[in-house]
């Protein structure tokens, strides 16, 4: 192992040496041509700031020169005497056309002087010696020509004035034409000859290249200029009448210029020496990686050569005669298990050394203080005798169990689930001895329970069931059953061995006396209905029958529990695989009454106790259809909002109650209106109901509609916002069936409601129940301190009325005072109450 590190570190300490004299190599070539490109951009960006400077002040002065001129000439002044008074200029000219006039003497030009364009336009530098014959000073102007006059000022001075404040660099500026010709160089004061002679020969021919073949704006180079290693930029004069080859151009050392760039050459020496310090990390974190995986490997040989797995030797008869260290180490009792049929297989049964002799891989469990061990052994034969090698799989088979919970029993309840149950049932009814007997499978589900989750949460829902669950198996003591969980709110019962089926009505009534009082979760009371679907596994009925089939059955007569809202039983019946194809043909005619004008109108009256007279109707849709004329409103209700028909209806109940309400209008009374959950949700309905309202030109409060606690458990707060548009629109709102839902009275301070209704039911019983008396008298009293109407429905006598009235209820609906009638029926009750008063309730009795 030592030897193996020397070795790694070695290796590892070469490659990084390697490595980083590549590194080096690649920073500085990288490095020298990075500084060298930034700094040409850098100059030639430079360049072309001053040379604009100078050609913009070259345009500037020419410009100025002009106007003098020409405002003297205008004036009938001499342009040449004024300008020279004015001293602006260090010499004023008159060109007169052969030469030019100095001081009064007239020098002729020389022959170069019209052999070329250098000196004949509006701007040029030269000095005047070098044009007129005779003339000696050497000074090199910048000339200005206009006319016939030519202003000279000290070249010098004037390229000084304008540069000075940009000499921070050590550059040499120089004004060349492209074909080479100088015009100035900063270096000496007057230079005429060919630029191209300051280069190099091999820099002069790319420089000129360069310039005459692309005409290029402005470029910069490095070249050898002056006998230096330099760079060189220059940009076009554009301006300038003959500027089609006039270039500024400024010369620099290399290494002058190199030495500016210091700040990025800084710069990127720090980048390198932190991507060194990264490259050593990274190189060394990777070499204690190898060295760890290496350590690694070389324990896992050791142990692998030190460990040995689970080894016993037996002989042909099974009897056991050696056993390795790792087993006497882990099943300390191990002196136990002398034959092969000592040891336990994990399934059961007692063929192990059958599976030893057909050399069949099996499980064995062995109990020791600490738990149980599982150890997987595979038989192999060699000689007369077999050795047993063996894994210990302890932690394979709790996982394994630990999965075989989660498919067969419901994570809330901890109660065997819907799989385990269609085991059991399976297994019943393959079993010709237990099938014989009397058994049921009974499933029930708690009513709405979707809303108790709504209202309580998830969490505290979970616990709703686990009660459930506790006082279920309590109800079953004496019967042969077995409870499961199987789905959301929905337990399963497996009835066996009963005496009879009407059993299970016993059962079933003595779990309506177990729920009959209401449960208290977290200060939220809530009365707990089921219902109850029965399947009777008869032997007799059912010669041959699958568990789905048993549990398909049982939730037919479920569904039907369901239809009929009953708490009781509903056992099973061939013809309850019809009721799919009744609903479809309840959809079809339901589609064609909305097609056909079928649903139609009734009104209900509301009578008001203390002032004597019918002061609204509920108004109430019925299906004008002969098939359905027995049937309860309510199931095609359902149907309705199921398939999101209800929209279509509920705009006819919109339409029709609004229009009942326009012609009712001189009678001072309000139209009720029932809304569904999901007309509401719907997008645009809210606006729809609005609109309708504003058209028919109805007043405001003349609208109630009512809506159910139920209705609140979707969208809650979704649903306020539109309820409080609606009550801003000129609507009432009522909350119907109040009591019976799953009530919270914290959201009743933040319901935009002017009346509650007392559920029927609670009416039904206020003759004879206490509890009903109690609730009613307890809704009365809270809604009186919210100052919120009471209205009561389901008044049926004369003592539930009387009651009503003394418990200080507002407004009564019921039979007792009219059922719901047509339009025409009602009209004859509201003038017999409230305009002949020839009826009354008060003298009724």
């Amino acid at each position: 192992m030592g030897r193996y590190k020397i070795r790694l570190a070695a290796t590892f300490t070469s490659l990084f040496l390697v490595l980083s004299i590549i590194l080096v190599f690649f920073y500085i070539s990288i490095t020298r041509n990075f500084i060298s490109s930034r700094a040409e951009d850098s100059f030639e960006t430079f360049n072309l700031g001053i040379s604009a400077r100078v050609e913009g002040t070259l345009n500037r002065t020419y410009e100025t020169f002009v106007d003098m001129v020409d405002d003297y000439v205008d004036d009938g002044l001499d342009p040449v005497v004024e300008l020279t008074a004015d001293q602006s200029y260090d010499l004023v000219l008159l060109n007169t056309g052969t030469g030019l006039r100095i001081n009064g003497v007239d020098y002729l030009f020389k022959p170069d002087y019209d052999s070329n364009t250098y000196y004949k336009q509006d701007i040029s530098i030269y000095p005047l010696s070098l044009i007129l014959q005779g003339y000696t000073e050497d000074t090199t102007y910048v000339a200005f020509s206009y006319q016939n006059v030519v202003s000279l000022v000290d070249a010098k001075a004037f390229f000084d004035t304008i540069l000075s404040a940009y000499n921070v660099l050590n550059y040499r500026y120089v004004l060349i034409h492209k074909d080479g010709y100088t015009y100035y160089d900063e270096g000496l004061e007057r230079n005429t000859k060919p630029f191209g002679g300051v280069f190099s020969e091999d820099d002069r021919t790319k420089f000129f290249n360069t310039l005459n073949t692309t005409n290029t704006m402005s470029g910069v180079g490095q070249y050898n200029i002056f006998n230096e290693p330099s760079f060189f930029a220059y940009t076009k004069l554009q301006s300038i009448e003959a500027g089609d080859g006039i270039y500024f151009g400024q010369v620099i050392n290399y290494y002058d210029l190199l030495d500016s760039m210091a700040f990025l050459s800084n710069t990127l020496m720090f980048a390198f020496i932190i991507i060194m310090i990264v490259f050593m990390s990274s190189m060394f974190a990777v070499y204690r990686i190898i060295q760890s995986k290496t350590e690694d490997i070389e324990s896992a040989r050791l142990i692998h050569y030190y460990v040995k797995p689970y080894i016993l030797k037996v002989n042909s008869k099974g009897k056991i005669f050696y056993y390795n260290a790792s087993f006497k180490r882990v099943i300390k009792n191990y002196k136990k298990y002398k034959v092969v049929a000592d040891i336990n297989l994990r399934d059961g049964g007692t063929e192990a050394i059958e599976k030893v002799k057909k050399q069949e891989p099996f499980v064995a469990k062995f109990s020791i203080p600490s738990g149980d061990v599982y150890i997987r052994f595979i038989p192999i034969r060699y000689a007369l005798t077999y050795a047993l090698v063996g894994d210990d799989i302890t932690k394979l088979e709790e996982t394994y169990k630990y999965h075989r919970e989660i498919a067969f029993y419901n994570n809330i309840t901890n109660e065997p689930n819907m799989n385990y149950m269609k085991a059991d049932v399976k297994s019943l009814v393959e079993d010709p001895k237990r099938f014989k007997h009397r058994n049921a499978l009974v499933i029930f589900g708690i009513f709405k329970y979707g809303d108790i989750t709504k209202v309580i949460g998830e969490k505290l829902s979970g616990e709703v069931l686990v009660y459930v669950a506790k006082t279920v198996k309590e109800t079953l003591n004496t019967y042969q059953a077995s409870l499961y969980h199987v789905s959301f709110d929905r337990f399963g019962i497996l009835f066996e061995n009963l005496s009879s089926y009407d059993d299970i009505d016993a059962w079933a009534d003595r779990l309506a006396e177990a729920f009959e009082k209401p449960i208290d979760v977290d200060k939220n009371k809530f009365v707990l209905q089921f219902r109850i679907g029965q399947f009777n596994i008869d032997s007799d009925a059912y010669v041959s029958i699958n568990e789905d089939q048993v549990y398909d059955n049982t939730i037919l007569a479920l569904t039907r529990a369901d239809a009929f809202h009953s708490n009781k039983p509903v056992v099973y019946d061939v013809t309850f695989g019809q009721s799919l194809s009744r609903r479809q043909v309840i959809e079809t005619d339901m589609m064609a009454g909305i097609e056909h004008h079928e649903f139609v109108m009734y009104l209900q009256p509301q009578y008001h106790i203390n002032s004597e007279r019918i002061v609204g109707f509920e108004a109430l849709v019925r299906w004008d259809n002969p098939k359905y004329k027995l049937d309860s409103p309510s199931e095609f209700i359902e149907i309705a909002e199921n398939n999101n028909m209800i929209i279509d209806i509920g705009r006819i109940v919109m339409n029709e109650t609004f229009k009942l309400a326009k012609e009712l209008e001189s009678y001072d009374i309000k139209i009720s209106m029932n809304v569904s959950p999901v007309q509401i949700l719907q997008a645009g309905f809210v606006s729809e109901l609005v609109n309708a309202f504003e058209q028919y030109g109805l007043k405001e409060h003349s609208i109630s509609i009512e809506i159910t606690e139920t209705f609140l458990m979707t969208s809650f707060d979704i649903i306020i916002e539109k309820l409080k548009l609606l009550q801003s629109k000129g609507f009432d709102i009522h909350l119907d069936d109040f009591g019976t839902g799953y009530s919270s009275l914290l959201y009743l301070k933040e319901l935009p409601i002017n009346a509650i209704k007392i559920d029927k039911e609670f009416v039904k019983h206020s003759t004879a129940d206490k509890h009903s008396r109690a609730i009613i008298n307890m809704i009365i009293s809270l809604a009186k301190n919210l100052d919120l109407e009471i209205i009561a429905e389901g008044v049926e006598d004369d003592k539930q009325f009387k009651f009503l009235q003394k418990s200080g209820a507002d407004i009564i609906q019921g039979f007792y005072l009219g059922k719901a009638m047509k339009y025409e029926d009602a009209i004859a009750l509201l003038k017999a109450y409230n305009i002949d008063r020839t009826a009354s309730l008060l003298r009724k009795r």
